[in-house]
């Protein structure tokens, strides 16, 4: 009863960027090209870039919107057919991140408008006499293409009521396959999070054998990824909390002065712990 309820206190959230697209088809150079070449037209095609990234506003627009999303999953469980399962008790925080997230969008915007004439002149002088064959877009183009949304909805649930035009006996198959399909699907939701305590886990044990210097702030990192496992292990799974209880146990070892031999120790706690989450990883279907 305890794991449907905390099913039951699940919301599916998407987000959903889209971006202005920074290369264009040139047809012109990709004909010239195929014709030099006496090659077939699907062989080869030449693009150029008509929108710089690279220390410019727009790029800060791509930066927030990948950083938004991160921020995001953060807080959630993948769902393996598309969007995440959020906590109801952390919709308020995703929904926040968002709200600010779209303010600074909006002033990037702004600073796209006041940067475009020096952005769009060094598209040019890179392009060349490419410039001249491909259709650059303005700064009005560039800044509305920018969008970042949410939209929340109900988690998935089994079918139940009443299948008119079904047997009986197929409906109750339809019923009982939809039951497992949504928590097989839950289920292998957890192994998000325990992917990226896995590859924390692995790297502390790389530093811990082969870094001359060991930064504290690793093990920090492997805590906030421990908590978040165990926070987001919202069906409560034995195997979860096993990973979680192996990893802490790195942690715990976390002191300045670390010895060889003290670093050896902890590197082979940390490996075993990411031999566990692997496993159930990999139980899980991921």
């Amino acid at each position: 009863m305890q794991k449907k309820e905390q099913a039951n206190s699940l919301i599916m959230v998407y987000y959903n960027t889209t971006a202005p697209r920074t290369t264009v088809l040139n047809r012109s150079a990709t004909g010239r090209i195929l014709t030099r070449a006496a090659a077939a037209k699907h062989s080869a095609r030449v693009y150029n870039t008509i929108l710089s990234t690279r220390g410019t506003a727009v790029g800060r627009a791509v930066s927030l919107q990948n950083s938004l999303g991160e921020a995001i999953r953060k807080h959630c469980l993948p769902c393996p057919v598309g969007g995440y399962y959020a906590r109801l008790r952390d919709v308020t925080l995703i929904q926040n991140l968002f709200d600010d997230a779209n303010i600074l969008l909006e002033d990037i915007k702004d600073e796209i408008i006041r940067e475009y004439p020096s952005i769009i002149a060094k598209v040019q002088s890179d392009l060349g006499k490419f410039a001249d064959e491909v259709a650059l877009p303005t700064a009005t183009e560039v800044t509305s293409k920018f969008t970042i949304s949410l939209r929340y909805i109900n988690a998935p649930v089994p079918v139940t009521g009443v299948l008119s035009g079904l047997s009986q006996e197929v409906a109750n198959r339809v019923k009982a396959e939809s039951r497992a399909a949504v928590d097989e699907m839950l289920r292998a939701a957890h192994a998000g999070p325990l992917a990226d305590l896995k590859r924390v886990l692995t790297e502390v044990a790389d530093k811990l054998r082969n870094a001359e210097r060991l930064h504290l702030s690793q093990f920090d990192n492997l805590a906030f990824e421990i908590e978040r496992v165990a926070k987001l292990n919202v069906l409560d799974l034995p195997e979860v909390s096993d990973v979680v209880a192996a990893a802490r146990v790195v942690v715990q070892q976390k002191r300045d002065g670390l010895s060889d031999q003290d670093r050896t120790v902890i590197a082979v706690d940390a490996e075993s712990a990411a031999d566990k989450a692997a496993s159930l990883i990999n139980e899980l279907g991921l």
